[in-house]
């Protein structure tokens, strides 16, 4: 069912890490992309966590966020004489997530924060989840908290059921279908340009088959100005 998979992510600066994250795991069609928030304590720390989490387990809701918690917090470790790093950890790490798993019936989505899949078909029509948001990519997105104190959303079952996408298949199967799942300074690239760009440039995104063309295609849009300069990762899944 799943024909290719290919996933990439570019750090804003060389020699930094990335504090995106992608994974995914095949067999069963499932995967996460997450986006680190800058501004908070270990980003791609939380954000690798809350992938893999989401791949071992995706009864998405206020039990969920809590396994995830239990896991950052198992393999934390502070330096308690560093006294700014440990004011920085008691406000908690701050992380989007998307993540999916794909069947012969169904794709289901559960979105916190603006890390955006699109489903593309092959008559330039697309699906976008989460929707755009009201006030504008990366314009202080709902994002998942490794501290449940410092935590910004409700966390009751009903919100993650809210957050929650259940696409059915078309009645002629996935073939041909592709879904690409990017962060947010890629989602707004992909939307907030000229209406008649917008295939064009989910098409260049599905077109990516190596790191450096992914470098290429980033760095190019930064030196025209339509792409802000952040952390970027890319998952295509070609159906």
């Amino acid at each position: 069912m799943i024909r290719s998979q290919r996933a990439f992510r570019l750090a804003k600066e060389y020699g930094r890490p990335c504090e995106d994250f992608v994974a995914g795991w095949r067999k069963e069609g499932r995967y996460a992309v997450s986006d680190g928030a800058s501004e908070s304590f270990d980003s791609a720390g939380w954000a690798k966590i809350l992938c893999r989490h989401y791949l071992r387990d995706i009864n998405f809701g206020s039990d969920w966020i809590v396994g995830a918690r239990h896991r950052y917090n198992a393999g934390r470790k502070v330096d308690l004489d560093d006294w700014s790093a440990q004011h920085a950890s008691e406000r908690g790490s701050s992380a989007t997530l998307l993540g999916l798993t794909i069947s012969p019936t169904n794709i289901v989505a559960h979105g916190v924060g603006d890390t955006t899949m699109f489903i593309c078909n092959g008559s330039q029509n697309f699906t976008t989840f989460p929707a755009e948001p009201s006030g504008g990519y990366g314009n202080s997105p709902e994002l998942l908290c490794s501290d449940s104190a410092q935590s910004r959303i409700s966390e009751t079952d009903d919100f993650f059921l809210r957050h929650t996408l259940v696409h059915p298949a078309p009645a002629i199967g996935w073939y041909g279908t592709t879904l690409i799942v990017v962060t947010d300074s890629l989602a707004a690239w992909i939307v907030e340009g000229p209406v008649e760009d917008r295939w064009l440039r989910l098409n260049e995104l599905c077109a990516v088959r190596d790191r450096d063309a992914f470098q290429a295609l980033c760095v190019g849009a930064m030196e025209r100005r339509s792409l802000r300069k952040d952390d970027f990762a890319l998952l295509v899944i070609e159906l």
